[in-house]
């Protein structure tokens, strides 16, 4: 039983299973750099493969995706490129200011979104 539960969760968390993609690339040339985000040189669009690409791995931190290019293991900056799983952003609403009255002679509007319960 506790070895069909391990299979399950590997399986789970594997790449194929939560499997980003590139989508599109959205600069020509591409940057290529390494796994510290220095520039290795740059590839044109046209000498690419064609998409969708296996991501690979990211770091998250330094906004960059590994994808492999010609049977080459390559980073990518993800401002380069359209992904088929967007980054999240959490913003807690109750942090966020709520509108003043001296600020209705702005003519702006504070939104909330919809996955805030505030007036």
């Amino acid at each position: 039983m506790t070895r069909i539960t391990f299979l399950l969760l590997a399986a789970l968390c594997s790449p194929s299973v939560l499997a980003t993609t590139v989508d599109a690339y959205e600069a020509d040339p591409l940057t290529l750099l390494d796994e510290h985000g220095k520039s290795q040189g740059r590839l044109p669009v046209k000498d690419a493969p064609k998409p969708p690409l296996q991501v690979l791995t990211a770091h998250p931190n330094l906004d960059q995706v590994q994808v492999e290019l010609g049977g080459r293991k390559v980073w990518l900056d993800t401002m380069d490129l359209r992904l088929s799983e967007g980054k999240i952003v959490t913003t807690p609403c109750e942090s966020l200011p709520i509108s003043q009255k001296a600020d209705t002679r702005n003519a702006s509007t504070i939104g909330f979104g919809s996955g805030c319960s505030k007036p």
